[in-house]
């Protein structure tokens, strides 16, 4: 990877089911505990002290509870065993401009702040993709001396996969599209199929997430292509090649490239941490590519 000369780099930016007085939250992190909690509050005859211990009041008050329980169980069980199963089913997608270091930061940065999430709850990973083969062992690793799995002479690009809710896609493209300076990636320097800019998405072009994308490119005066694998470099082009990512997978990076200082900016020890709260929970793990270590 070369620094960014020149460049100007540009940062990117309970499930609630409520009814009279029964309540159900459920509240739940990318990756922390779920948690659900029942409230459920009495109505009171305090406006009209009079009625207060009234046949009348009590028959309401005990109907309150009583249709409170039958909507919280109702919204328990539509939750199930776990109530984070109420909250939308995550999806892994990826994107790739150029050096995968400071693409990766900008991700984190984004999944803070729309999502909220911190630490353990971050998702963003470096890694290669757009590529139609594999090396020995399944491998895809980094340029090494030895030639193995090396992922430029498999057809891959450098690119970070993160896991997002799908109503959130359109914001995540849009921090992505944010990445480009007049329709260009801020490393120029850095030169090959190696670099070019990609998305990875379920059913590419034809997937439920292509509107949204389409939608933002054109915001940045850039094109979508739908990918058919080991393309060349985009730079020049104002292009971005879409793949499906079911059929292009994304394969993960080398420990020592995960929360990397880019080649110009410099980041913090709480963001270089995260790598280390990656391995200790196992999310991270050595590649078996050369070099590659915990």
């Amino acid at each position: 990877h070369g620094g960014r000369g020149g460049g100007v780099v540009i940062p990117c930016g309970m499930v609630t089911t409520s009814a009279f007085a029964a309540s159900v939250a459920v509240g739940r992190g990318a990756r922390g505990p779920s948690a659900c909690r029942l409230s459920m509050q009495e109505p009171r005859a305090r406006s009209i002290p009079h009625l207060r211990g009234s046949p009348m009041v009590e028959v309401q008050t005990r109907r309150s509870v009583l249709l409170g329980l039958s909507i919280a169980a109702l919204a328990i069980g539509t939750l199930g065993s776990d109530p984070a199963m109420a909250a939308e089913e995550e999806v892994k997608v990826y994107f790739g401009c150029g050096c995968f270091w400071h693409v990766q930061h900008e991700f984190v940065v984004a999944e803070e702040k729309i999502l909220g999430r911190r630490n353990s709850q971050i998702t963003s990973l470096t890694g290669y993709a757009g590529g139609t083969e594999v090396g020995r062992d399944g491998k895809v690793c980094y340029h090494n001396m030895f030639g193995d799995s090396d992922y430029g002479s498999l057809g891959h690009s450098e690119a970070v996969e993160l896991s997002l809710p799908p109503s959130k896609f359109a914001q995540f493209a849009q921090v992505y599209m944010n990445l480009f300076i007049n329709g260009e990636r801020a490393d120029p320097q850095d030169r090959g199929g190696e670099y070019r800019s990609l998305v990875g998405i379920p059913g590419g072009m034809d997937g439920p997430f292509a509107e949204s994308l389409k939608a933002a490119a054109s915001s940045r005066g850039l094109t979508l292509v739908a990918g058919k694998g080991n393309e060349g470099d985009t730079l020049g082009k104002k292009l971005i090649y879409v793949y499906d990512s079911v059929q292009f997978p994304f394969h993960p990076a080398e420990v020592y490239h995960q929360f990397h200082d880019d080649m110009v900016d410099k980041y913090s020890r709480e963001y270089h941490d995260l790598k280390r709260i990656e391995l200790q929970d196992g999310r991270l793990k050595p590649t078996g590519c050369p070099g590659d270590s915990a």
